[in-house]
């Protein structure tokens, strides 16, 4: 009886494990070479589709700029924070400039008190529209008044330094488009009805064709499966582990 490719259950594979399987096939692939085992057409779309799946196994799912973001953020929040502290001190203040400019400030900067709690991207368009404000000739006037202006310009540099922060992870977000996009589920079920044509043609050639070739690429494809099916066996009492995910972009307490 001829020598033949043993079966074995992909579906049931880990993602990591069934990539791994079909590296190492396509390792035996390429010391037998395509051309020997008559699969040149199959081992073409057989590494495309591997290449694929290497890119998604354990899919990146934080963010490099994830940490600098958080740091912008504490920054701006701490700015705004002292401004909006020190104008509500001063609303009692028995200096009557302190005072009156304390109290116009105070309601200029109505509008934005608790702005550090909201969305990232929301805070930092309010963060826009209230520099704006405090920017208008009077109102700076005023800051100065409570010695203010250097905390203006530390909100005004924090809130920009926070957009090319954010600006970064949308690069990150956009050179990850491939990976985020890849249904999995339809990825292996390519990838597994490639390999069942290379078993197909290798079984069909060790029937009527066989060589030295195709005799050890089998033996070694059956070696592989039998170590897979114990590796996925020891694995499955084991939980799969819980994917990283990303803080919310909800403000300062994330």
């Amino acid at each position: 009886m001829a020598n033949q490719i043993n079966s074995i259950g992909l579906t049931g594979l880990k993602l990591a494990l069934h990539n791994d399987f079909h590296n190492q096939v396509h390792n035996l692939i390429t010391g037998a070479t395509p051309e020997a085992l008559h699969i040149e057409k199959q081992d073409a779309l057989y590494l495309e589709l591997i290449r694929k799946e290497n890119s998604i196994v354990k899919r990146q799912t934080s963010y490099v700029s994830t940490a600098q973001l958080k740091e912008m953020d504490k920054k701006r929040d701490n700015a705004l924070g002292v401004i909006m502290s020190v104008v509500n001190a001063h609303r009692t203040n028995t200096i009557g400039s302190k005072r009156e400019a304390a109290l116009v400030l105070n309601a200029v900067l109505a509008p934005y008190r608790g702005i550090g709690a909201h969305e990232y991207r929301v805070e930092t368009r309010e963060i826009v529209g209230m520099l704006a404000v405090l920017a208008q000739e009077t109102n700076m006037a005023h800051l100065q008044t409570l010695g203010l202006a250097e905390e203006y310009e530390a909100l005004d540099m924090a809130n920009a330094q926070f957009e090319a922060a954010m600006s970064e992870k949308q690069q990150e977000e956009a050179a990850r488009v491939g990976q985020t996009s890849t249904d999995t589920l339809e990825l292996r079920a390519g990838i597994d009805g490639v390999y069942a044509e290379i078993v197909q043609i290798v079984n069909a050639y060790a029937v009527i064709q066989s060589t030295e070739v195709i005799e050890k690429f089998i033996n070694d494809v059956n070696a592989v499966i039998t170590l897979v099916k114990r590796s996925s066996a020891a694995g499955a009492a084991t939980d799969e582990e819980e994917p990283e995910t990303e803080p919310d972009e909800t403000g300062s307490e994330e």
